[in-house]
């Protein structure tokens, strides 16, 4: 059982990266280098939890992601420890504008979508 304090004396692969996830803690240092959105986004999490993260980021919210991770799990929290971290994991795009009805949405969160072909034929000036 680790202290989140524990677990944020390792930010950098030379010390090892772990972060956390609910009450399980996670050694990644093997899956930095392998993550698709590159070692920079990973370690932004480094020593610290994943929730904030993956509010931003909603496709992590999937069952393979989670399955992946379960790979990497070193310990859980201790239990004093295992709330939540203090801060706010509300919806951060709750703010977002209204969109054109048009639009094919890709992803929800981040919004993400495209005009369809038969609107960007209309006028070949964009």
């Amino acid at each position: 059982r680790y202290t989140r304090a524990e677990v944020a004396q390792h930010r950098t692969p030379s010390e090892r990266v772990w972060v956390t996830y609910g009450t399980d803690v996670f050694d990644v240092t093997e899956f930095v280098e392998l993550h698709p959105g590159g070692p920079d986004k990973i370690l932004l999490a480094a020593g610290g939890a994943l929730e904030p993260f993956w509010a931003l980021y909603a496709v992590h919210s999937q069952a393979h992601v989670l399955e992946l991770l379960r790979d990497y799990k070193v310990g859980e929290l201790s239990p004093d420890e295992a709330s939540p971290p203090p801060g706010d994991t509300g919806d951060p795009f709750a703010g977002d504008p209204p969109r054109h009805p048009a639009l094919r949405v890709n992803s929800l969160k981040p919004f993400n979508a495209e005009p369809p072909p038969e609107l960007l034929t209309q006028s070949f000036p964009t």
